[in-house]
């Protein structure tokens, strides 16, 4: 005869000891996602710092300013006979500019895929592959940026990631209903009836007086949990949001969230409907063949200028947004 397994009792005692694994397990990633990303809003200032005689810039004629983001693009495309992939459109006139580049269709890998350009000239100083320690102290910081969401891992780190933030966002309701006063017994008739329920809940939202060692910190705990609660389940499901895709989208579909912006509809059609843009592949063709003249100083800031024209098309850059192509007039 074989012994029938034990069956898992619900209890209180079974939920705290799930509680205290699943926050064991989640520190690990919390302390390396946390003590990386202190890091990363100074990324490019530290990895610019990482090799000075590389990245230093200098105007070379007093008055001179950076070059355009498509035309530095188009001097690195020449000089790598590479394919550019991404090139900043706010051009920093202090430092290098770091530009992503892959082998041209039908040509061989290139061995590299960032270089460092100089923003006036667009002479290329520097070639690397991002994020590999071996080609150089400039990949120190972009390694610990790998690290922070991906554990430098790849598809397996986000992966891994994602598996965490579904037990934190789960975990988020166990330790909740841990801070819930316990069930009372039934009150015999003629006793009365004890304190309510809400009082019995309020020492979980408070630190009690005079309180010390495992009390104190049992109390920090429980308390600080409560006030936060709903900023760490935010944090939480959003993690999952990054790294489980397709766990965190049909579950907000199912609670009403649509996935993509849906325009208005309008209420009557326009009488003579006219585009204003030209399709993606025109669009790409006259993005990379575009000329300037000469950079611009418009009255909006330093974060907005005018690229370029070409083919009847504008380019606008505003920051590190995306290019906006519009009719010239």
């Amino acid at each position: 005869m074989f012994a029938r397994p034990a069956s898992i009792s619900l209890t209180r005692q079974f939920w705290v000891v799930l509680h205290r694994w699943a926050g064991l397990t989640m520190a690990l990633f919390l302390i390396v996602a946390g003590a990386t990303g202190t890091l990363l809003p100074w990324e490019e200032e530290l990895t610019m710092a990482s090799r000075p005689s590389m990245s230093r810039a200098a105007p070379p004629v007093q008055g001179a300013v950076p070059l355009d983001g498509v035309t530095l693009a188009e001097r690195v495309a020449r000089q790598t006979g590479a394919q550019v992939a991404f090139v900043p459109l706010d051009i920093p006139p202090e430092h290098a500019v770091r530009v992503a580049v892959q082998a041209r269709a039908g040509q061989p890998p290139l061995g590299y895929d960032t270089v460092w350009a100089d923003p006036y000239t667009g002479q290329v100083r520097l070639r690397f592959r991002y994020a590999v320690l071996a080609d150089g102290a400039q990949n120190i910081i972009p390694f610990l940026y790998q690290v922070h969401y991906s554990l430098a891992l790849g598809a397996w780190g986000i992966w891994a990631f994602g598996i965490a933030a579904l037990i934190w966002t789960l975990d988020c309701f166990v330790g909740f209903y841990l801070t819930l006063p316990m069930r009372r017994k039934a009150v015999p008739a003629g006793r009365p009836a004890g304190p309510s329920w809400w009082v019995r809940w309020k020492p979980a939202w408070v630190i009690r007086k005079g309180a010390r060692g495992h009390k104190l910190n049992f109390d920090l705990h429980r308390a600080s949990g409560l006030w936060v609660w709903p900023l760490l389940l935010v944090f939480a499901w959003s993690s999952v949001g990054f790294c489980l895709p397709s766990v965190h989208r049909p579950i907000m579909s199912a609670l009403g969230a649509s996935r993509d912006f849906e325009p208005p509809v309008l209420a009557k059609p326009l009488d003579n409907p006219r585009s204003t843009c030209a399709p993606l592949s025109a669009l790409e063709a006259h993005l990379w063949r575009m000329r300037v003249a000469g950079a611009g100083s418009p009255s909006s800031g330093r974060d907005t200028c005018s690229i370029g024209r070409s083919g009847g098309f504008t380019a606008t850059a505003r920051g590190r947004l995306p290019i906006l192509l519009t009719t010239t007039p």
